[in-house]
């Protein structure tokens, strides 16, 4: 029989912060965390904590109260994670970290197998392949360094998906790129917009139709690093640069190692009044508003990742210019909107032709169902589905 609710225990790798008894954390990770509970009776969180480096990159947001934090070092050892196991009925784990950050994740692991609990591995993506990517046009002994760190990822992950109840990946290109065998595989589309943060039919309909006062603006919103593939878009506005004589603006919102490197890269190709770099936005109010200013979104991930993105440009109004590959083809989006992916002069082709009103507008009608359908809550719900069954399965 089909549980109707549990008690679940989540082991994350995301940092959590603490200030006078407060717990926050990455503000996408605690909408999340928050969506999960209309649907358990019960939730603890187990993380590492923070350090104040770590929390300056990213936006934070407060966990709800409800949610019980245990942080790695408040962990006293075996007999603790037992007892703490013990008391909930699914155990999810976040992977995507080599072996030696993951020492608590593996015990817990290991002892919810002892214990026979349910053992659910979440994959959000292919860390190990974009630690590759991501050392790319580094030294030598980066590189060396990335080898080793992604395979103690693959081999971690693998150990763990082994061993697991059941496996819920993040997009058809997650699960195609890691070939796992598991028998219980639950492909996720990932969409974290409340239909509150949707946009009405009034507003959508003058977004509609204010692309007739000019070139669509774009937006890129993202982490700087080589795997989001950022200068693919300023090389397409070089690409549209040698053919169009008014250009497109496109602001680029996000913060990491590559910034300084993608400004140069601005300033030496002349493009300084196209292309301005304006910081990060905590998710969702501040994020949102700042999309509702643009038109379009651009894509341009290297991996095979299916990003949250999608769905919330949608449901700002805003068309996600896409690369062609499976994590993206899985969803069925317009081929109006699609590019080669990691081909520059592709994306300036897609991106030119959203520029004519008609394409435009019939791609934005295409897409306004979407924003509909793949909503936070939508997505927890069909997970949840999927993992009562998989609780009945494992008892």
């Amino acid at each position: 029989m089909t549980p109707q609710t549990y008690r679940l225990l989540i082991v994350s790798p995301v940092p959590v912060s603490i200030e006078n008894g407060i717990y926050q954390s990455l503000d996408l990770w605690v909408e999340d965390l928050q969506a999960n509970l209309a649907y358990v009776s019960e939730l603890t969180l187990i993380s590492p904590r923070a350090d104040q480096a770590i929390i300056k990159t990213y936006t934070e947001k407060l966990l709800p109260s409800s949610i019980k934090v245990i942080l790695h070092d408040q962990v006293s050892g075996e007999d603790d994670l037992k007892l703490i196991i013990s008391q909930h009925d699914v155990v999810s784990i976040g992977v995507g970290a080599p072996a030696w950050r993951m020492k608590i994740a593996i015990q817990v692991a290991k002892l919810s197998v002892k214990l026979r609990r349910c053992l659910i591995i979440s994959v959000s993506s292919n860390r190990a392949k974009t630690t590759l990517m991501n050392a790319t046009h580094q030294s030598w002994l980066k590189k060396i360094k990335s080898h080793i760190v992604a395979w103690s990822i693959q081999h971690t992950t693998n150990y763990l998906v082994r061993i697991s109840s059941g496996v819920f990946v993040v997009g058809e290109g997650v699960r195609q790129s890691m070939h796992f065998a598991h028998k219980n595989i639950y492909v996720e589309t990932a969409a974290w917009v409340n239909e509150q943060n949707i946009i009405n039919d009034t507003n959508f309909a003058n977004k509609l139709h204010s692309i007739q006062n000019g070139l669509p603006a774009a937006i890129i919103a993202t982490r700087l690093e080589p795997m989001k593939g950022v200068y693919l878009a300023i090389d397409a506005l070089i690409e549209i640069k040698k053919q169009a004589p008014k250009l497109p603006k496109l602001s680029i919102l996000g913060n990491g190692p590559l910034l300084k490197d993608l400004q140069l890269m601005v300033k030496k190709f002349d493009l300084s009044n196209q292309i301005t770099f304006d910081g990060v936005r905590a998710y969702p109010e501040e994020f949102f508003a700042e999309l509702a200013r643009f038109h379009l979104i651009l894509l341009t991930n290297l991996n095979d990742e299916q990003p949250r993105l999608i769905f919330d440009s949608i449901s700002q109004g805003l068309i996600p210019v896409c690369p062609d590959s499976s994590a993206y083809q899985y969803l069925k989006l317009p081929p109006e909107i699609m590019y080669e992916k990691g081909n520059a002069a592709s994306l300036a082709k897609t991106w030119i032709s959203l520029c004519d009103k008609n394409t435009y507008m019939r791609a934005m009608l295409q897409l306004r169902p979407f924003a509909i359908e793949y909503t936070i809550n939508n997505m927890h719900r069909k997970r949840n589905i999927w993992i009562r069954q998989s609780l009945a399965s494992s008892q």
